[in-house]
């Protein structure tokens, strides 16, 4: 490869020969084409990592339309309440394993089941938890969290049970709300009007 290409071009070179690369925090990941990833090219994205990563990193370069970052690794459920939510999206979705890294829209979630699943929420757990909660963090593990908070926060801020109210004293006589008066005094004005 020559010397002078600029990172863009270079990045544009990679994308014509159906590689695409991105950031992920300080490492270069890269989507290789099914023939093998040329080794001169190899080479060179090496000997470019920093200049490539700064480039990348600063928003210049959209991402590539065919490229998508490799999968994490399946990470299992570590709690009843995290496997309580991989169930519930493993039959909304109709999927057979969830992770709890598994994002809720890329196994084909939309916001129709993202509502079905706050709903869950609230009946199964007693909480409310965003829809927002369940768009920025859509994954098992992130929302357990919000549950985890909620749940927490419930516990914090429980109000005390209501006490009935102590009739009046003998002779004083009910009070009536505003409403209550004046569906009195109609009623009084006119005995035979039914409103």
């Amino acid at each position: 490869m020559s010397e002078n290409l600029t990172t863009a071009d270079f990045l544009a070179h990679l994308h014509s020969q159906g590689i695409t690369v991105w950031a992920d925090g300080q490492n270069l990941r890269f989507n290789a084409p099914r023939d093998g990833f040329p080794p001169a090219l190899r080479d060179e994205l090496v000997a470019r990592k920093t200049e490539v990563l700064a480039f990348l990193t600063s928003d210049k370069v959209a991402p590539a339309s065919n490229g998508v970052p490799a999968k994490a690794a399946f990470a299992a459920p570590r709690t009843p309440l995290e496997m309580a939510i991989a169930t519930l999206w493993q039959q909304l979705l109709g999927r057979q394993q969830i992770g709890i890294h598994d994002i809720f829209f890329e196994q084909g979630g939309d916001s129709i089941l993202a509502t079905q699943t706050v709903s869950w929420i609230r009946q199964t757990y007693g909480v409310d938890v965003s829809l927002r909660a369940l768009f920025t963090d859509p994954t098992v593990a992130g929302l357990a969290h919000h549950i985890d908070q909620a749940q927490q926060a419930a516990q914090t801020t429980q109000l005390p049970p209501l006490q009935p109210r102590q009739p009046a004293a003998s002779g004083a006589g009910d009070v009536l709300s505003f409403a209550q008066q004046r569906s009195w005094f109609l009623d009084q004005l006119t005995p035979e009007n039914p409103f």
